[in-house]
């Protein structure tokens, strides 16, 4: 066994037992029990030879269980565990005295032990021999529940008694007799006073949880009625469940009998309301009523309940169906306020699990569509249902020629697409009907004229009109271009007559063939290189003209040389280039923004510009002549008048790169960044520049872009491709006096922080304007896994306690620097491998690092492949990872044994310690609790933590002193400064039970699973029991671990006991089992309702619809081993804490396209994020998912691994 902090050990199963051989909530989770033994010792033992402490050749003996508690007398019933020390043993027991075999009950769990019994037990591993019986002899002597009390006192009566019983015992209930006969728990149970209308003896006994059953109370009565009793009236109808209000008559079989009736559940008197005819009951009550007549004493009491639940009106189909020719655009409506509607298409009844009624639809085909609706409060509805027979049209006809301006007679042809079809058809622009010339083979149309043709086929209507308009012009004149075709040295003026009168002139000079869409001929114009022109005419009444076409070679005129950079700032020099396209051209340039000439300066080499420049440039060939001019302006910013640093590619100063600075967008996620620098600034030889800026708001975060450039001497590295972020946080905030770099480090930090919060690239960077603190927490973060003065691992404001993955961002980093070495190779390598399956390849560098930190597990082998022994970042890892996310590890605060976490509107984490305490820390990891955590109020063996709407801390306690609820545990409140406000022993009331979990509402209320009792409680903001004293679900739950609520306030819990999860309404009456599960130990609700189920025995994650129908019993795969903690992102996706895997399983949620598809790998991720034994987990608004890792006493990171989720989560979880 393992010591995994604060006096608690690890066994082979995923449990944890306290060193003192008490047992808590924990070990009631084992279902792996086994320690096993020595490897070298169990091969020494097979193969013959004598060590371990055994002879040669002796056979291995199972150890003999262990059964906890060993036994004894106890005063109430006990939750039996047993275990071996023997790897692999299969545990056989029985509770009768009887000798156990293997025939005999298999151990599987607790147990639990409610009456006196003798256990025994015993242990087989093969191929070891069974193990000695061993044996436990429990005593449970309860305490004597009171005596009931009856009222009135037995004696001597002249009329009718009302008999009411009572008892002194918490929660007992009581049974009684009226025939003398000695009352038990199957007599009748007394739920109310009862008339007594003649001579009898009423005994009573009483019978509660944890009490044995009361010694008898017994009453005799002499009743000697004067008068007959009038006969008990009749309710009709008798009672039960309606969708509707019910007319509701009393009548009484005595003449003349006077009836008087009650409607709240008090038994009626004489002094009650006197019926008086048929009466309405339009919500759910009990009525009752007695009766009297002259010469008679009073009835007995007549009781019926009536349950109204109205049933949801039925929705409305419009329109109502029938048989259209179109398409139809139906619409679903219902008169019961707030309803849900639920259709389908395809003739099948809807359910609440069709698809959801949101807007109009359109309907193009025959179909029947059906809807139900639902209401809070409301049944279901019938089925509204209207069919739609959409009838088909004629396809319409095809004419040929398709109408268009012709220089000659066309010979016209008519076709249809729909087999059979016959066509009609006209030629004076009229409109064609069945009346018309019948087509019958092709025919000339020689002048100008419109052929309209439609047409019918059997089962089918009249198709559509088709029309085509027929021009019959001449050509108008080709035009003539002057010059004509020749070689010339120096540039043309070009000019285009025509002919016809009124003719407009359309030519081209790219060589390709104009039309009336190219350009209008206006007037003469100049070629400065070698061209084609050709030219058409078209004028009214003609038809478009041949093409003329004359070709010119000018050999004079040299290309415009190019200037790189382009204009920009930089901060001390710019390295500007020149280069020509003409072969052997000469490059004559000025600094001061004057015209060059052949008399200007002529480009050798690289310039270097160091104060704000204008370069021209001009080129000459030999035999050309000199080209236009080219310009570029380069501004020098002053020092200190911006953000200033340097940008570096593989550790080398990256020259010529564009740099500027970005504020996020605040308009939703991914939405447009702003620049916020005047112009984009141009790094130096060394990779310097300086960005001057101006906040367009000082709470904006800002970040850095670079885009381009190269690295010395090697080529260019495209400006599309290279893209380098750094972020800076808020831009009120900047410090200008450092230096700041951009390299793939920081690159590195910025994707994988900001991944949750980019849409196309680093160009847009967004949040939605109420998730600004999320962002913010997210530039936090990203800024805390680099120094951005040196461009390596780790921030200045870095916890001391967090462990960062140090080899892995070097990887990272080295894989983005790979490009360097050959960009057109090794950039398409990460590209195509930051590629996700079925998605669109990256552009730049930064879209592709963001990839690869929204889907860690993608080509992660690809990906290491890019990296070589040389590359700039060092340490790296050794081997490829089982994936790429970034997982930070902190510790601190006072963790011990961490198990639930959740989050606060400020996006702190807490976090609740089995050791006793609570644990706080900012976004970023910082601890912001004593080392010793924040303790008092009560807390010991701390499970549950919950958050909620007011910022206050609810924390479960599974123990207490005995003093205190008996030992069975407590719920404590802290406020946001980690103070106690439930007191110095925490909330008792309402049921609480070796509580577990806990969930707040929106209401402020607070739902607690009790796993000892099997029970829910409800607290309400002030810790004031809503439950009552034995809680709600009794019977319904089964050793509950978890528990969420939905934004009705209805609480689910997971069942760790069972098969099953529970619903309980928010009144806790009427709680529902769904069978789903295996061991669910954690539970998690979606934007859907649907409900996600961690099966902590069947490693797996089951789903369930927030109607309680199953999805699925099972989802597997991705690295579930031993499932707790389980949380759905804002997305969607579901995230999984493996208990006993150390990792974490991410699966695809309702809104995927396969729900419950593991997106994870087959060990999850996290294989090296250090997990120990991983027990809750939580999302925050960044989309850091945050893990507590109880074997080593720390909380994970999973930085930007999920989509934001908003905080805390009350309700079901959404983007904030």
């Amino acid at each position: 066994m393992n010591a995994i902090g604060n006096g608690f050990r690890e066994d082979q199963g995923a449990v944890l037992l306290p060193l003192d051989g008490s047992y808590d909530s924990f070990s009631l989770m084992q279902t792996r029990y086994s320690r096993p033994l020595s490897l070298l010792c169990t091969l020494i033992v097979l193969i013959g030879l004598s060590g371990c402490g055994m002879p040669s050749g002796e056979l291995l003996v199972t150890a003999a269980p262990v059964i906890a508690p060993a036994g004894g007398g106890f005063v109430s019933a006990q939750t039996v565990t047993m275990t071996d020390a023997t790897a692999g043993a299969s545990i056989f027991y029985t509770v009768d005295g009887t000798t156990p075999t293997s025939a005999s009950a298999r151990y599987s769990g607790p147990i639990a032990v409610s009456r006196s019994t003798v256990l025994k037990a015993m242990a087989v591993a093969p191929p070891s021999e069974a193990s000695a019986v061993v044996s436990a002899n429990f005593t449970i002597a309860v305490p004597q529940a009171a005596a009931p009390v009856i009222s009135p006192a037995g004696g001597a009566y002249t009329a009718v008694q009302t008999i009411s019983l009572t008892d002194a015992t918490p929660g007992a209930a009581i049974y009684y007799t009226v025939d003398g006969s000695t009352p038990g728990a199957t007599s009748t149970a007394y739920t109310g006073p009862f008339p007594l209308a003649g001579s009898a003896t009423v005994s009573a006994v009483a019978i509660a949880a944890g009490y044995g059953m009361s010694p008898v109370a017994a009453a005799s009565y002499t009743i000697t009625l004067p008068l007959p009793l009038t006969a008990t009236p009749v309710i009709a109808p008798g009672g039960g469940t309606f969708a509707s209000a019910q007319t509701v008559t009393l009548s009484d079989a005595t003449s003349g009998a006077t009836i008087y009736y009650t409607l709240d559940g008090s038994t009626p008197t004489v002094a009650s309301p006197v019926y008086a005819g048929a009466f309405s009951v339009g919500k759910s009550t009990t009525v009752k009523a007695v009766a009297v007549a002259a010469g008679y004493n009073l009835s007995g009491v007549a009781s019926a309940g009536f349950t109204i639940t109205p049933v949801t009106s039925t929705p409305v189909v419009s329109p109502g169906g029938g048989t259209f020719a179109s398409a139809q655009t139906v619409s679903v409506s219902d008169a019961t306020a707030g309803a849900a509607i639920f259709y389908t298409l395809d003739g099948s009844v809807p359910t609440t699990s069709s698809a959801v009624y949101t807007g109009p639809f359109s309907v193009a085909r025959t179909t029947t569509v059906q809807a139900v609706a639902i209401a809070s409060g409301y049944r279901l509805s019938g089925v509204g249902s209207a069919s739609f027979t959409i009838t088909t049209v004629t396809p319409t006809p095809v004419i040929s020629p398709g109408g268009g301006t012709f220089s000659s007679a066309q010979t016209v042809s008519l076709s249809d697409a729909a087999g059979g079809a016959t066509i009609y058809y006209t030629v004076d622009g009229t409109t064609p009907t069945v009346a018309s010339p019948v087509y019958t083979g092709p025919f000339a149309v020689g002048k100008t004229t419109t052929v309209q043709a439609v047409a019918v086929a059997s089962g089918y209507r009249l198709s559509a009109v088709a029309s085509a308009s027929l021009t019959i012009n001449l050509p108008a004149a080709t035009p003539v271009i002057s010059p004509g075709s020749g070689t010339f040295v120096a540039s043309q003026t070009i000019s285009i007559g025509d002919a016809t009168s009124g003719a407009a002139i359309y030519y081209t000079v790219d060589g390709t063939t104009p039309t009336v869409a190219s350009p209008v001929y206006t007037g003469p114009f100049a070629i400065r290189a070698t061209t084609t022109v050709q030219a058409v005419a078209i004028a009214a009444g003609f038809s478009l003209s041949g093409v003329a076409s004359s070709t010119f070679t000018l050999t004079g005129v040299t290309a415009m040389p190019a200037i790189a950079p382009t204009s920009g700032s930089f901060a001390t020099s710019v390295v500007v280039r020149l280069s020509d396209a003409t072969s052997g051209a000469r490059i004559y340039y000025t600094l001061d923004g004057s015209m060059p000439t052949a008399g200007s300066a002529v480009y050798t080499s690289a310039l270097t510009v160091t104060s704000t420049t204008t370069v021209r440039a001009v080129a000459q060939s030999p035999g050309f002549s000199v080209s236009g001019v080219a310009t570029a302006t380069f501004t020098k910013i002053a020092a200190g008048s911006g953000i200033s640093g340097t940008v570096a590619f593989s550790k080398r100063a990256l020259q010529g790169a564009f740099v500027s600075l970005y504020a996020a967008g605040q308009t939703g996620y991914g939405s447009a960044s702003a620049v916020v620098s005047s112009n984009a600034s141009i790094t130096d030889n060394a990779g310097a520049f300086t960005v001057p800026y101006s906040c367009p708001d000082p709470s904006r975060q800002v970040y850095l872009v670079a885009s381009g450039g190269q690295v010395a001497t090697t080529p260019a590295v495209s400006g599309s491709s290279l893209v380098l972020v750094t972020l800076l946080g808020r831009c009120g905030s900047l410090n200008t006096a450092s230096a700041t770099v951009v390299n793939e480090m920081t690159t590195v930090a910025a994707a994988w922080a900001l991944a949750p919060f980019v849409q196309a690239g680093a160009t847009q960077v967004g949040s939605s304007s109420t998730n600004a603190a999320g962002l913010a927490s997210a530039f936090l973060t990203g800024m805390n896994l680099v120094d951005s003065v040196h461009g390596t691992v780790g921030g200045a404001s870095l916890p001391a306690g967090a462990t960062l993955p140090t080899s892995e961002m070097n990887t990272l980093a080295d894989v983005l620097a790979s490009c360097v070495a050959t960009p057109s190779a090794v950039c398409s390598g990460l590209f195509q491998a930051a590629t996700p399956a079925g998605g669109t390849a990256p552009a730049d560098t930064f879209a592709a690092a963001v990839n690869v930190a929204r889907y860690p597990g993608n080509q992660v082998a690809a990906l290491y492949g890019l990296v070589s022994s040389s590359s700039p970042f060092q340490p790296v890892l050794s081997a490829a990872p089982s994936d790429w996310t970034l997982a930070v590890r902190y510790g601190g605060g006072g963790l011990a044994a961490p198990s639930s976490i959740a989050i606060d509107q400020s996006g702190a984490v807490w976090v609740a310690n089995h050791a006793g305490s609570v644990s706080k820390f900012t976004a970023q990891g910082a601890a912001l609790s004593p080392s010793t955590g924040f303790t008092g109020g009560g807390m010991y063996e701390s499970f549950g933590l919950a958050v909620d709407g007011s910022g206050n801390i609810w924390v479960t306690n599974a123990e207490s002193s005995g003093s205190v609820n008996g030992g069975l545990g407590s719920v404590t409140k802290l406020d946001g400064t980690g103070a106690v406000l439930s007191g110095a022993n925490g909330f008792t009331g309402g049921g609480i039970d070796f509580p577990e979990a806990v969930a707040a509402d929106t209401n402020g209320n607070v739902w607690v699973a009790n796993y000892g009792g099997s029970t829910a409680t409800l607290l309400a903001s002030t810790g004031a029991a809503l439950s009552p004293a034995g809680g709600y679900g009794y019977g319904d739950l089964v050793f509950p671990t978890g528990v969420a609520v939905d934004g009705q306030h209805t609480a689910w819990f997971a069942n760790q006991g069972g098969s099953t999860v529970t619903e309980v309404p928010a009144s806790g009456v009427g709680a529902i089992q769904v069978s789903c599960c295996q061991g669910a130990s954690g539970i998690a609700l979606d934007q859907q309702g649907n409900v996600w189920a961690a099966n902590y025995y069947g490693d797996s994650v089951s789903a369930v619809s927030g109607a309680g129908s199953l999805i699925s019993a099972g989802y597997t795969g991705g690295g579930l081993m031993g499932p707790r903690g389980i949380a759905v992102d804002g997305a969607q996706r579901v995230w999984v804490a493996n208990y006993q895997g150390n990792t974490v399983t991410n699966l695809q949620g309702a809104a995927g396209n396969a729900p419950g598809a593991p997106l994870s790998g087959a060990s999850g991720y996290g294989v090296a994020a250090g997990l120990s034994l991983p027990y809750g987990l939580a999302i925050d608004a960044t989309g850091s998912v945050w893990v507590t890792s109880s074997g080593n006493d720390a909380v994970v990171q999973f930085v930007g691994a999920a989509s934001p989720v908003k905080v805390p989560l009350l309700g079901l979880p959404g983007l904030p």
